[in-house]
């Protein structure tokens, strides 16, 4: 399956999501926007930051996941249930959209 990469915001919404669908990383205003495609479908991760720290969060993530060795397994990125970040500029999941439910 691959490296799978995991939120949670704390309000009973979680998503794992692939980190070879992870298509854009983007910030500003004090939040990160990660991206996923799988085929027609979008997803969406928005995750808050620290004041001013948005780039910053940007970029560490693009180096972290870059440079990413876990081939088969899971990597929490962000879980407001333990308060548990990969990244202590991380506050907080916002949200987390997804496209479609894969049961369906």
């Amino acid at each position: 399956m691959g490296t799978l990469l995991f939120f949670n915001n704390g309000n009973e919404a979680t998503g794992s999501f692939k980190l070879r669908d992870l298509t854009v990383i983007q910030a500003g205003n004090d939040i990160v926007n990660l991206y996923f495609q799988v085929g027609s479908l979008s997803h969406k991760v928005v995750l808050a930051c620290a004041a001013d720290a948005s780039d910053l969060l940007a970029r560490e993530l693009t180096v972290l996941l870059s440079g990413n060795t876990v081939k088969n397994g899971m990597v929490e990125i962000a879980n407001d249930d333990t308060s548990t970040y990969i990244n202590s500029r991380i506050t907080g999941v916002t949200s987390i959209t997804v496209d479609a439910d894969p049961a369906s």
